[in-house]
């Protein structure tokens, strides 16, 4: 219980430590490190990474998702899909762009449910 109560008081200095550390780097190395740590979430933090409309619309179009519920779409294309690598399926799509460069994956803006 006291080394969970020193965990949690040590939390707020490693966060303001990795920001610092952040600042210190150019930009494009910070985006990276924001994009990398985002899809690593511990025990006190979530994933705060996002998907574009560019990577729906392209899954859609790859994959005969009608009538398929969010469980089929899971268990029969995304768990077949990262099975090998034991990751999230966000983890697969990491440093791929779209036709445009832009990336399939970054830090969340939208939440749609």
């Amino acid at each position: 219980q006291q080394q969970q109560q020193q965990k949690q008081e040590n939390l707020p200095q490693q966060q303001r430590q990795e920001q610092d550390e952040k600042k210190e780097q150019p930009a494009a190395e910070a985006a990276s490190a924001e994009v990398a740590s985002a899809s690593q979430p511990t025990e006190s933090t979530v994933c705060t990474l996002g998907v574009s409309v560019a990577l729906v619309r392209l899954f859609a179009q790859q994959h005969d998702l009608a009538g398929l519920s969010t469980t089929e779409v899971c268990s029969n294309i995304v768990m077949p899909a990262t099975a090998a690598k034991q990751c999230a399926y966000i983890d697969l799509l990491q440093g791929q762009t779209d036709e445009h460069g832009q990336p399939y994956v970054g830090p969340a803006t939208v939440f749609v449910s």
